[in-house]
């Protein structure tokens, strides 16, 4: 009787079950052993790994020299006798622990700008096994405290730039680093700014006045006598001079301009309420800055001057004598300011206000809208763009001991219409919708539309702030959305709306 054949009853056996890669302990061995069958040698060998087939082997034993990341799974084997193949075992598992993968980072804002705040992101697409739970953050050579993905950098200043690296970490070691170059940026600032007021002897020759403005990258900078350009002066004269960044100061990139001219070359009284204003161009950061001066030419150093009284002496005694301090005070006089009306669109920037008056002691100046004091000092700066708020009359209060005087500017802001939609019913039960509108100037056109459709039937009367239109409670067709815009010469409103529904009963 031939001997019978039965499939095999497999094992598999793993010599180590975890391993690192490249370390020293790195080679492995599966081994399919044959815990049953006939006959138990095997012909071929199948090799798993995460159920798919990756090697078919005539020995029993798969040696891995240098396991790797890609070795790591679930492993099983089929071996074949003559009866067939064998079912699969079940899996063994194969950790292969292996340092995060390379690291890339990322700048989370655009720019690094002065002042603010900037994140470095670290990121790992492969953190390893196991998993990172860590990261290493380098500034140059010096290693940073923090510890996480996000490496927050606040506020930026001149050191704050550098080279920065950083790296994932797990309980293997620390992956490739990546490497990046974080440069700042800085926007237009005055490090040296004009005094308010400022003057000269009449007998002198030569004035210079000097500004000094950080901005990186570097922008330029203009001399304005009375808000006219004097770039292409004969009499002024600017000097340009780079300055690198100071880490001490925090300044980044500056630039400075010295003004010089001669006194002999102008009429004394053509400086008279003068202003000189120092304005630089924006860059990509932000905008320009001015800084203004009021000018004035004295005729002499000082008002002061002494009255003495004194008498000769006599056979009894020497003489005597009293001295008293004089001087000529007056209220304030002359004034004036750099502009009396102006009109502007919102959104602009409006140039430095300059009032100046004559007075004596010094006088104090301050700015008021509807009687509230909005600044103190003869410059008014407008720092931000005009919203259609801001327009009115500002006041220049001039302000000494002995009296006071003032001058006005109207400031007009220009703007675009604002609508809005009322809707009220007639005794018949028609209904009325009105659109009135708040712009400056007047708007001067009002398109309806209903359900998108511009409307041009039903009866309309409108005026330079309001368009009203009369609906027939009658008609069945009158339901649905009204929209309306109102223009002037600035442009056009946003869709002011109302929903039509229903009527009210008779």
């Amino acid at each position: 009787m031939a001997p019978s054949v039965d499939p095999q009853v497999v094992g598999l056996h793993v010599s180590s079950s975890v391993v690192s890669e490249g370390g020293d302990n790195s080679a492995v061995s599966l081994t399919c052993e044959a815990i049953d069958g006939n006959p138990r040698n095997f012909t071929n060998v199948r090799w798993y790994r995460n159920n798919e087939l990756v090697n078919e082997t005539a020995e029993p034993v798969l040696h891995i020299k240098h396991a790797n990341r890609h070795h790591g799974g679930n492993y099983s084997c089929e071996g074949r006798n003559a009866a067939g193949w064998s079912l699969r075992p079940k899996s063994e598992e194969l950790v292969v622990h292996y340092t995060p993968g390379p690291s890339s980072i990322l700048q989370q804002q655009d720019l690094a700008v002065k002042g603010r705040a900037v994140t470095l992101e670290c990121r790992v697409l492969d953190l390893g096994h196991p998993l990172s739970t860590m990261f290493e953050w380098h500034k140059g050579s010096t290693v940073l405290n923090e510890t996480g993905p996000l490496l927050h950098l606040k506020p930026v200043t001149v050191s704050t730039q550098g080279n920065y690296s950083c790296a994932a970490v797990n309980d293997i070691g620390p992956g490739p680093p990546s490497y990046f170059a974080l440069s700042a940026v800085a926007p237009p600032s005055f490090v040296k700014k004009l005094p308010e007021r400022g003057g000269v002897l009449r007998n002198t020759t030569n004035v210079q006045l000097s500004c000094l403005v950080e901005c990186h990258p570097l922008c330029e900078l203009e001399w304005l006598r009375n808000n006219e350009s004097l770039r292409d002066s004969i009499v002024f004269e600017s000097k340009l001079a780079h300055h690198r960044p100071d880490p001490r100061r925090n300044l980044f990139s500056s630039i400075s301009s010295v003004l010089t001219w001669n006194m002999s070359l102008l009429p004394v009284n053509s400086f008279d309420y003068a202003t000189f204003t120092c304005r630089s161009s924006g860059n990509e950061i932000g905008a320009g800055v001015s800084s203004t001066m009021a000018f004035r030419v004295e005729l002499y150093l000082t008002w002061d001057a002494t009255f003495t009284c004194r008498s000769s002496g006599n056979e009894i005694g020497a003489g005597v004598s009293y001295t008293m301090a004089f001087r000529v005070e007056y209220p304030p006089e002359n004034i004036q300011i750099s502009a009396v009306r102006l009109e502007v669109m919102e959104g602009e920037i409006l140039d430095d206000l300059v009032c100046s008056a004559s007075a004596h002691p010094l006088a104090n100046y301050e700015w008021r809208v509807d009687g509230t004091v909005v600044a103190r000092g003869p410059v008014l700066s407008f720092n931000s763009s005009l919203s259609r708020a801001m327009g009115g009359n500002y006041t220049c209060v001039v302000m000494n001991q002995h009296g006071m005087a003032r001058a006005t500017v109207s400031i007009t802001v220009l703007h675009r219409p604002v609508c809005e939609m009322l809707k009220d019913y007639t005794d018949e039960g028609n209904v009325v919708l009105s659109c009135r509108s708040s712009a400056n100037p007047a708007a001067f056109n009002f398109s309806w539309f209903r359900n998108n459709d511009s409307i041009f039937s039903e009866t309309r009367e409108s005026n330079r702030q309001e368009s009203i239109i009369a609906l027939s409670g009658s008609n069945p067709n009158v339901y649905g959305k009204y929209s309306c815009i109102a223009a002037n010469d600035i442009g056009a409103s946003d869709p002011c709306s109302l929903d039509l529904t229903a009527l009210p009963c008779k």
